[in-house]
């Protein structure tokens, strides 16, 4: 007899390029064992062809993409405190609060076995009334007692690596687990018959959002004080036309100057990167593991890392096999971080092999799941 799968029902704050959606997209789109429902944010009403885009690129049917006005709490590490996403955040709230008893309702006669909300910022939604599993991918700062409390009321909280989780431990947690993000970087492979537009120059990478907490501004003002004709930096990430667009603008005109600074935008084909790019930088005040990190890794990349104590990445479990690709310099420290550069400089990836993780990762997802539910 066929063992049932289990209803989920996964909820995401984005749906776009960056992180914790692309991490959500592996999971759902290898996932075998469980019949997945998916909940994106209602910002205008999607066409089929719309929900039926959305759902190739998750794994999910068409028919199952619903779409509800969700809550935000601004509580993570770099997050926005400008007038504009104060009204933004305050408009998700206000129509949040006339979707609740619709969302709540739609859980209850759906018959799902567990509910998974795939950032902490979603954490207004959990109640003890039904089976939630909250995903946290970043670092807790503010409203601390108030998201406490939510996440306490969660059947299972699940945490991408250590760095997130010493907020939480004041509280009782039901069931958790550490589980590294996802990656699948086996697609390169196919960009690498294109060759390399960078030809001999050593390549150092940001990718991701451009906003203060990732330290982009610090990192260029790093590069920036080191010499060498043969170095780029890339920027991969925000045009500047979104709610980080005065960072960026920032950004821009601190590299102003420097034809060695690049800033790509968003990049939808971001596996190309990788097999372009020799170092992939974290410019964070510490180190924690980053969707970049570990598709950097997995591209044979080497990476760049801020650290207090090597002894945290020796000890830190995905990181242990790949040790020699680990590079790390003094958080926030000019001096440390542009030696670096320098000492790479002229260092480039040789033979490239592309790896994926995602079989595991989807074994640990679902025995977790089982086992808290």
């Amino acid at each position: 007899m066929n063992k049932r799968k289990l209803k989920g029902l996964f909820v995401t704050h984005n749906y776009g390029l960056y992180g914790a959606s692309q991490s959500l997209k592996l999971l759902l789109r290898n996932q075998k064992n469980i019949d997945a429902t998916l909940v994106i944010p209602r910002r205008e009403m999607l066409s089929q062809q719309d929900k039926e885009r959305i759902g190739q690129r998750f794994g999910v049917e068409a028919t199952k993409i619903k779409q509800f006005f969700l809550p935000w709490i601004n509580c993570f590490e770099g997050r926005k405190t400008d007038l504009k996403n104060y009204f933004l955040v305050a408009a998700k709230n206000l129509l949040w609060k006339i979707d609740r008893n619709r969302f709540h309702r739609y859980v209850s006669a759906g018959g799902f076995d567990f509910i998974h909300l795939n950032s902490i910022v979603l954490c207004g939604i959990i109640s003890e009334s039904h089976p939630f599993i909250i995903h946290i991918r970043e670092r807790l700062i503010h409203y601390r007692e108030w998201v406490l409390s939510q996440v306490e009321k969660a059947k299972g909280v699940i945490f991408i690596d250590d760095s997130v989780v010493p907020p939480f431990l004041p509280i009782d947690i039901k069931d958790s687990v550490i589980l590294t993000n996802p990656v699948d970087m086996r697609n390169c492979t196919i960009h690498t018959a294109n060759g390399n537009p960078f030809g001999n120059q050593t390549v150092f990478t940001m990718i991701g959002r451009i906003e203060e907490g990732k330290g982009v501004d610090f990192v260029i003002d790093a590069f920036r004080n080191t010499s060498g004709d043969q170095m780029r930096l890339l920027i991969i990430g925000d045009k500047g036309d979104g709610i980080h667009g005065g960072f960026v603008k920032h950004c821009r005109e601190l590299a102003a100057g420097d034809p060695r600074i690049s800033f790509w935008g968003e990049e939808k084909n971001i596996s190309k990167i990788y097999t372009w790019c020799d170092y992939i930088i974290r410019g964070e005040v510490d180190f924690r593991m980053g969707r970049s990190v570990l598709e950097a890794l997995y591209s044979d990349c080497d990476v760049i890392v801020p650290i207090h104590n090597d002894q945290s990445v020796i000890t830190n479990e995905e990181l242990t096999k790949f040790k020699s690709k680990v590079h790390t310099y003094l958080p926030r420290d000019m001096g440390s971080l542009a030696k670096t550069f320098l000492d790479l400089s002229g260092r480039k990836a040789q033979k490239r092999n592309f790896h994926s993780n995602i079989n595991g990762y989807v074994k640990t997802f679902n025995e977790y799941i089982s086992n808290v539910l």
